[in-house]
């Protein structure tokens, strides 16, 4: 094959593959901050509860974050875990008490965002006594 018909294939397999893949020369979009959708998050013993923070700006390159918490898995009066990490992004109530989950960015790990989480006994439903009436 001679040289100009080598130069053409090669031009032709980079048209190609700029088509397919696309140009990775976008610039990159910086995460600004992270946020929840809510001041706290109130759950009882048992509950589980899907974690939902989010960057910005939306749109960028990087949306990913991860989970952490003060312990809670912190102990409550060095007795009980209060909460359980079910999966990365959803946690469980086990004991009663409060802590504190904090939002992380995966692009900037300095760009975080805490939340409250009460975690409050199961709810009991009380059967009036029989004979009783209520005026």
């Amino acid at each position: 094959m001679g040289a100009s018909k080598k130069i053409i294939v090669s031009f032709l397999l980079c048209v190609v593959a700029f088509v397919t893949f696309g140009c990775s020369c976008s610039k990159s979009i910086n995460v600004e901050s992270v946020v929840w959708d809510k001041e706290y998050i109130e759950i009882v013993v048992g509950e589980m509860y899907k974690l939902d923070a989010s960057v910005i700006p939306s749109n960028a390159s990087n949306q990913a974050l991860y989970y952490t918490d003060d312990g809670a898995t912190v102990n409550n009066n060095g007795r009980d875990y209060i909460l359980e990490r079910v999966s990365g992004d959803t946690i469980m109530g086990l004991n009663p008490g409060e802590s504190v989950v904090t939002a992380m960015s995966r692009q900037d790990t300095s760009k975080t965002a805490d939340i409250t989480v009460r975690v409050f006994p199961e709810e009991v439903t009380l059967d009036a006594p029989s004979g009783l009436t209520y005026n």
